[in-house]
């Protein structure tokens, strides 16, 4: 049970010093705990594709839950390509990052998604925002 809305980008964001995503993030529900058996089933996700100097349509995925069932086996994923944060419920949670330093090499964005999965959930997102700064000369490598 997956909900999604995407946007592609495709943004050559090399000669940035900085590319910050921010956005307000509101979990309501969700009835699986933490982010589900696997650990992947995330009642809120944001799923940046990029490309960097060495590979294309690379993924990052900022996982968010609320919820934690003690009648129910939840986990968060250990893979290294998803970052897992709970958020407090109910309210609108600021979330910002800095893909330039969180993305080795970052060279392109080329979309970004919203996403939600598991089997019930209310989730939220408002004011959402990308935008560079830095412009520097980039050399060629």
């Amino acid at each position: 049970y997956v909900t999604a809305i995407a946007q592609s980008i495709d943004a050559d964001v090399a000669a940035y010093r900085s590319v910050t995503l921010a956005a307000r993030i509101n979990i309501v529900s969700h009835s699986l705990s933490k982010a589900g058996m696997s650990g992947t089933e995330c009642p809120l996700l944001i799923r940046v594709t990029y490309t960097n100097h060495v590979a294309q349509n690379v993924q990052k995925d900022f996982c968010f839950w609320a919820f934690e069932y003690p009648d129910q086996h939840g986990t968060v994923s250990t893979l290294p390509y998803i970052e897992t944060q709970r958020i407090p419920a109910g309210v609108w949670y600021p979330f910002t990052v800095d893909l330039k330093r969180d993305l080795p090499q970052l060279a392109e964005i080329r979309e970004i998604s919203f996403q939600a999965n598991g089997h019930d959930y209310e989730s939220l997102i408002s004011d959402v925002q990308l935008y560079a700064e830095g412009l520097e000369p980039v050399v060629a490598p």
